[in-house]
């Protein structure tokens, strides 16, 4: 079954509606080249400067400053995961072991501004690492700087209220959407032939 994304969960808590829809698909382009550039060089591949295109490279090389001072290892990289009982998936960016010995679940972001709905989305994300027997001790939201300057870091040491949040957000979901695309196992399909 193909259930619904957090990000598409939380969608309609994000206000992107004064923002014309050619940016929102350039800055959307800008964030998908990001991440693959960055989980490359998380997977410990080199990438040469001189590969990365003008527009990114800021970016990149903020990730770059922020993995030499905080980063020790990384034990996920972006990888998907499905809650088959709450029914609902989420592709987390990392989980990384930092300096302090710590394990951290992290999202990167290069977007300007900070949406409420992003601290929601890691409390979805910690919701799927449990399931899986992946503990963190915290988690965060790691702006990249487009100037590649170090990036601005939104620190949650406890993703408790974040986690409740999200479950609410996905309560609702699941009860608006029944019947469409995504159904919950908990909502009862009528059989074809009735």
């Amino acid at each position: 079954m193909d259930y619904p994304r957090v990000t598409e969960i939380l969608r309609c808590f994000t206000n992107f509606d004064k923002i014309p829809q050619q940016i929102l698909a350039n800055a959307a382009e800008r964030g998908s080249s990001v991440h693959a550039l960055c989980a490359g060089i998380a997977n410990g591949n080199w990438i040469p400067d001189g590969m990365i295109g003008e527009t990114l490279i800021g970016y990149v090389n903020s990730f770059k400053k922020w993995v030499d001072a905080q980063v020790v290892k990384f034990i996920i990289v972006e990888k998907r995961y499905t809650d088959t009982e709450r029914c609902f998936s989420g592709q987390l960016d990392y989980v990384v072991l930092a300096k302090d010995d710590k394990l951290y679940l992290v999202d990167i972001k290069t977007s300007a501004r900070p949406q409420k709905t992003y601290a929601v989305q890691l409390g979805a994300y910690d919701l799927l690492l449990q399931n899986n027997q992946v503990k963190v001790d915290g988690a965060m939201v790691v702006y990249l700087n487009k100037d590649g300057e170090f990036p601005e870091i939104n620190l949650i040491e406890d993703t408790t209220e974040e986690r409740r949040i999200f479950l609410s957000a996905l309560d609702c979901w699941h009860y608006f959407n029944k019947g469409k695309k995504h159904v919950s196992r908990r909502t009862k399909r009528k059989p074809a032939n009735e």
